[in-house]
């Protein structure tokens, strides 16, 4: 019982620790107040998890032993591939809605739409190139590992 705690609070340990890193970008990229307040709320959350693990751990030694990495990595690449994911399908919405936006775009002598610069942002477009090594090294590894298990 609980070695199984243990394992669930690892996984919301690093989801909470992906949720804390997009929450900080956000805000150093926007200034809005709702990823610093998502900031905050990650940071306490990050803390008292990985209190009640470290005191979990402290207490019942064994318990380290029982713990199977392998498996721990396959629930890891699989978290960060589907953030990686989520990320590319955010940043493909938001290219798609500037698309249809019609201040965006105008239409040439041809009857062709001729889109305007600021339909993809220079920071998006990086973001999701760099992230494709990523992405694709995370989704192998997470897919080979499913289908040997």
């Amino acid at each position: 019982m609980k070695l199984v705690f243990l394992i669930v609070m690892l996984v919301s340990l690093q989801t909470s620790l992906l949720v804390h890193i997009h929450s900080m970008v956000g805000y150093v990229a926007t200034k809005n107040l709702k990823y610093f307040k998502r900031f905050m709320v990650t940071a306490v959350s990050n803390t008292i998890v990985g209190i009640t693990m470290a005191i979990i751990v402290v207490l019942n030694r064994d318990i380290v032993r029982l713990i199977r990495l392998d498996m721990i990595l396959v629930l890891e690449s699989g978290l960060i591939f589907v953030y990686m994911v989520f990320i590319k399908a955010t940043i493909v919405m938001r290219i798609l809605r500037r698309m249809k936006d019609p201040e965006n775009y105008h239409i040439s002598y041809f009857g062709k739409k001729v889109y305007e610069k600021r339909v993809a942002d220079p920071k998006e477009i990086m973001t999701f190139f760099c992230t494709l090594p990523f992405t694709m090294i995370a989704g192998a590894y997470f897919v080979a590992r499913l289908v040997n298990l």
